[in-house]
């Protein structure tokens, strides 16, 4: 079964500002970061391979390659030749603090919307608050 991931709904509506093409990938490597985060992928542990992680998120392996290229240009997983890619030690809350600083640009980029096209601070709350209720 395939898993959904951000850059699926970014490819639609492309929020992140970043091409069609590049969101696949992009999402696919932030769903990994995300799993590392919330600990699905521990320290050290291997990852899946190229053509398991093609499957799972029904991308090319040239795109699972690459995905898996930024994850270890970026310092989060290495690479055993022959064996597989595993997640480096103590990465989680390097991951933890890079995706927090990037929820608060977002949030930033939000209001700054929101105060644009004339939103008050009350309403802002109040939609706020509706969707974390919705939640639940």
């Amino acid at each position: 079964m395939r898993e959904s991931y951000v850059g699926e709904k970014d490819a639609a509506i492309n929020v992140s500002g970043l091409p069609p093409r590049v969101n696949r990938w992009y999402g696919v490597k932030n769903d990994i970061e995300t799993k590392i985060i919330a600990g699905e992928y521990g320290d050290a542990e291997k990852l899946p391979s190229i053509t398991e992680l093609a499957q799972l998120y029904d991308i090319g392996t040239t795109t699972a390659q690459k995905v898996l290229k930024a994850l270890c240009d970026d310092g989060i997983i290495y690479k055993k030749h022959g064996v597989g890619y595993y997640v480096k030690v103590f990465v989680k809350d390097q991951l933890r603090k890079q995706h927090t600083e990037e929820f608060e640009g977002r949030v930033i980029d939000l209001f700054d919307y929101a105060s644009q096209i004339g939103l008050t601070r009350g309403e802002i709350i109040e939609i706020v608050n509706g969707v974390i209720g919705n939640r639940g």
